[in-house]
């Protein structure tokens, strides 16, 4: 295999080993996992974010209308007919011109979250790399669970595809990406582009993927503060316990022929996560098909770190994480 940066790049540290539960998470996965799903969508509707809060919680940052968003918002609508936002980021002065595009999916476990919460980062792309980025809203858990998010994102994209030249994006330079659960999300645009061949996209970008939704192969206690929010989050999106062992929902999932599908993907990994090894060991198996991986490690970064900056607030961890995605933007978008 060729061993040049377009080609191949390849993953130190991938860790493979098993982590298991310890015995007092163990006696929590037994008590959790009892529970019908009902209960847990009863305990974060009445409990952790009752309707009164959700104006202020809904993407864990505040109301989204208070946010600050240097791009301008539009509406597409889903095959449903559901009229959603999306945020676009073009840079000043390229009116009229065609330009590659990144599509963005927000985190929040799919059940928090808005398109305007990764402003800044889109920003550092739009100004850095000169291309379009696209943000995009998808409906939200519980009252939207699986496959609907996956179902809206596809759409948004498919809305822009299929009026390029009213929005002056080139769909032949096109990547997709997001944090956490977006980046789940962006997983699954790149195994629905594959299966329908309705567009293609030259990078992946998984920041911190939640790629593991069914196992109990949790990490280490200090690494995970809050059990019963993981259960939250997994019954919150899915209907069926069955949901959660598919690749749509698990992309650890994938067969090698899926994988064998991905474009080239850049991940970035967080060294406290509860997620801690699946980025990378998904990573690893997407290599192993023969495809282009990028992967960054921050041992010390948590999940979601790459939202820990902005304009006024500096990490420099997720700064270094954002920059690592602009470079491979260009490399992958900005060559013609």
């Amino acid at each position: 295999m060729e061993q040049d940066s377009r080609k191949f790049i390849p993953l130190l540290s991938v860790r493979t080993t098993e982590v298991h539960p310890s015995e007092n998470h163990q006696k929590q996965i037994e008590r959790y996992e009892a529970m019908p799903r009902e209960a847990f969508v009863r305990r974060w509707k009445e409990e952790i974010l009752p309707a009164e809060k959700r104006p202020q919680y809904v993407n864990g940052r505040g109301d989204p209308s208070q946010l600050p968003c240097d791009g301008t918002t539009v509406t597409f609508h889903t095959r449903d007919g559901a009229a959603l936002r999306a945020v676009i980021y073009r840079p000043k002065g390229s009116e009229g011109q065609k330009l590659p595009v990144y599509f963005d999916l927000h985190g929040g476990g799919f059940l928090m979250g808005c398109p305007e919460m990764d402003d800044y980062e889109l920003c550092r792309y739009r100004d850095e790399v000169g291309i379009c980025a696209i943000s995009l809203e998808y409906r939200l858990a519980p009252d939207d669970p699986y496959p609907i998010p996956m179902q809206d994102a596809y759409d948004g994209i498919k809305w822009f595809v299929d009026r390029a030249g009213e929005y002056g994006i080139d769909v032949a330079r096109m990547a997709v990406g997001g944090g956490s659960a977006g980046g789940g999300l962006a997983f699954d645009m790149c195994m629905l582009a594959a299966e329908k061949q309705e567009f293609t996209f030259r990078m992946a970008a998984l920041s911190y993927p939640v790629t593991d939704y069914y196992s109990h192969d949790f990490a280490a206690d200090e690494l995970l503060p809050d059990l019963e929010m993981i259960y939250l989050f997994r019954m919150g999106y899915a209907e069926r316990k069955e949901d959660l062992e598919t690749m749509w929902v698990s992309p650890s999932l994938a067969t090698d022929e899926a994988l064998s599908h991905m474009p080239p993907t850049v991940i970035l990994s967080a060294g406290r996560d509860y997620v801690i090894r699946h980025p990378e060991a998904l990573g690893y198996r997407i290599a192993m098909q023969g495809i282009p991986v990028h992967l960054r490690r921050f041992p010390n970064a948590e999940h979601g770190f790459t939202l820990r900056c902005s304009r006024h607030w500096k990490s420099e961890e997720g700064d270094a994480g954002i920059s690592f995605i602009a470079g491979c933007l260009k490399m992958y978008l900005k060559d013609d």
